[in-house]
């Protein structure tokens, strides 16, 4: 298959790759889109530094074309997304459902290769369908829409509450659309003239 390689600081390389194998919990799923995270792009600088040659990407959308011998709930041919940290399930955190801070978590695109690819391999358990009705643009966002989604609930802001989002990059923008949906007032603090302006559009 084709991949798009992070050879080192400030390079990026389209070559040939091996295809990925699929193990017996797993899903091989071809890439229709991928969104570029931060967190790409910080390996991308060097601030962090990956095991080069190293496969990028995170925020994804794509179709099943195989499954592993032990995969019920997913099938050849449905559009997905993928949850892109897996945690052990094992350990004290996990256990206590805090999985997020998992010391074993295997994360796509950072510590498992990710999916700047043709193709790319996924636990089943982190895979989930998309609807119809959600583009293929729209579906790339649901990754970090979560991240922000979660940091609404996890703050316990309720209808016609005050919330300050400072920094508007993606998250914080995608934040401040879903905060201003449950009728919560934002306060948006940028640095960046041009994401304030994107901040009161979306507001």
């Amino acid at each position: 298959m084709k991949a798009l390689l992070h050879t080192k600081p400030y390079c990026l390389e389209y070559t040939d790759f091996p295809d990925p194998q699929v193990g017996d919990g797993d899903v091989l799923i071809r890439v229709k889109a991928c969104g570029i995270c931060g967190s790409d792009v910080s390996f991308y600088l060097g601030h962090r530094i990956a095991k080069y040659p190293w496969l990028l990407g995170h925020e994804t959308v794509g179709r099943v074309v195989a499954v592993g011998d032990h995969v019920t709930k997913l099938a050849v041919g449905e559009r997905v997304v993928v949850e892109p940290n897996y945690p052990c399930g094992q350990c004290s955190f996990c256990r206590s459902g805090r999985g997020a801070i998992c010391p074993n978590k295997a994360s796509l695109g950072v510590s498992v290769p990710g999916c700047f690819a043709d193709y790319f391999v996924a636990p089943a358990e982190f895979v989930w369908p998309v609807p119809a009705e959600i583009s293929d643009a729209d579906a790339v966002a649901i990754e970090p829409l979560a991240v922000s989604l979660h940091a609404l609930l996890m703050s316990d802001a309720r209808l016609g509450d005050t919330v300050v989002v400072i920094g508007c990059g993606t998250v914080g923008l995608l934040l401040i659309q879903v905060a201003v949906a449950q009728g919560v007032h934002v306060i948006a603090h940028s640095r960046s003239a041009h994401k304030l302006d994107l901040a009161r559009r979306f507001a």
